[in-house]
């Protein structure tokens, strides 16, 4: 696999070349991590989007928490974005940044987030899309990407 570096000079690349009908970045499988790198990478996207860039679909779900939320926000702020997928597990204003320490005697480590994120005036309980798209367990299995199929149909209003 390429390293981020060269996966991102492409996709600004792509961007900057070619007519984009519908940009679609998936977040569903993303349970958080750092945001700074994603919150880079979005603000290079929209920097590189041109005028008439088409929509712009955030793929959310269930699975998508903490720095995943946060660049659903920072996509939500940069651009025009059509959520799409399911409720996330988390609320975009949270604890985040988890720091550890060692307890000196018992040697047990202690994670503990060290940041409140107060990322929309709204404080919900999860992220809710625009087009909601839940997948049951027959559409799993089958291979059918509700989320994506709803993308592709999809017309501007």
């Amino acid at each position: 696999m390429p390293s981020f570096k060269e996966f991102e000079k492409q996709v600004i690349r792509v961007l900057r070349k070619k007519e984009i009908d519908k940009l679609v970045f998936d977040l569903r499988f993303n349970g958080g991590g750092h945001s700074r790198q994603g919150t880079e990478f979005i603000r290079k996207i929209c920097r590189s989007l041109p005028e008439n860039k088409g929509e712009v679909f955030v793929l959310i779900g269930r699975s998508t928490r903490e720095a995943a939320i946060i660049n659903a926000v920072d996509f939500m702020k940069s651009t025009r974005v059509i959520l799409v997928g399911e409720e996330t597990s988390g609320t975009a204003n949270h604890f985040g940044d988890v720091k550890r320490f060692v307890l000196p005697e018992s040697r047990l480590i202690i994670s503990h987030p060290s940041t409140y994120y107060s990322l929309l005036e709204e404080d919900r309980p999860s992220m809710e899309p625009d087009l909601h798209t839940p997948m049951d367990f027959k559409q799993y299995m089958s291979g059918t990407d509700p989320a994506l199929e709803a993308v592709r149909r999809y017309k501007q209003p």
